[in-house]
């Protein structure tokens, strides 16, 4: 009996292989991946066997969902991580499967070394949305005034991305995304929303309408801290090195990076 597998090439035919007019989704290959491991308990158990003695914790795909924030950065960040393993993982079940379509179509599934990449890429590109929303992301105090500041960075960070080689498959993607941050951005105009303010109240109202505002807010960090001088831990964290300095350095560092790979 031949080779079952011959039927599709792999990843590494990738070098003898022309370049392909269109690009393929590599986002959905991913996420067909996930679904196909995670469609029965036998197919959980042979992607964790594969992985055998190499990993002391094995650890099964994650799926992407609509409604949760960076659950693309999770699932393409975890198959990245664990790419080795999915190749044999999609030969064995292609081997399996006695319908000669369907054989194929897993076969179809297999990555090549330049769509690992550009995972790579992209997994680098949703970093940066993905710590500017950590940013102002917390249960144990108030963080909106965090939310300017990181969208300021992460539209900095995503524009020096922009103007980069490397990304260039990217920039339609890139101009959508900084023009949504723009919208977001705008939005939180003061002049926007003080206009109408100024205009109709008198200065003595606004006056007592910020004082009300402000007794309104502490009470209620009081209510929720005990303490009207003490401050939640991860805030006192937040008094030496802030989230948003935190994004910034990081942005720096995948800048650095960029230098780095442009000069050799």
């Amino acid at each position: 009996m031949g080779d079952q597998f011959d039927e599709f090439s792999t990843a590494e035919d990738d070098e003898e292989l022309p370049e392909l007019i269109t690009q393929r989704d590599e986002i959905g290959l991913v996420h067909a991946i996930v679904v196909k491991e995670r469609s029965s308990a036998k197919q959980k158990q042979l992607f964790v066997n594969f992985q055998g003695k190499a990993d002391e914790h094995p650890c099964l795909l994650l799926g992407d969902m609509p409604v949760q924030w960076s659950s693309t950065y999770v699932m393409l960040n975890r198959a990245e991580k664990l790419q080795e393993y999915i190749e044999p993982f999609l030969h064995t079940i292609a081997g399996e499967e006695k319908d000669h379509k369907k054989r194929l179509k897993l076969g179809d599934f297999i990555l090549t070394k330049k769509e690992w990449n550009r995972v790579s890429l992209f997994l680098e590109l949703l970093t940066c949305a993905k710590n500017a929303q950590q940013a102002f992301s917390t249960d144990q105090g108030p963080t909106l005034h965090f939310a300017i500041p990181a969208l300021e960075a992460l539209h900095s960070g995503w524009s020096k991305c922009h103007e980069q080689a490397r990304y260039k498959d990217f920039v339609p993607a890139l101009d959508a995304a900084l023009q949504k941050i723009k919208d977001y951005y705008d939005k939180t105009a003061a002049s926007q929303k003080a206009a109408y303010l100024h205009k109709h109240w008198s200065k003595e109202l606004m006056d007592q309408a910020l004082a009300q505002a402000e007794e309104t807010y502490k009470v209620h960090y009081i209510e929720v801290y005990s303490s009207a001088t003490a401050l939640p831990p991860k805030f006192q964290q937040l008094a030496h090195v802030s989230k948003i300095k935190t994004l910034l350095c990081k942005l720096s560092d995948l800048e650095d990076e960029i230098m780095s790979t442009q000069t050799q």
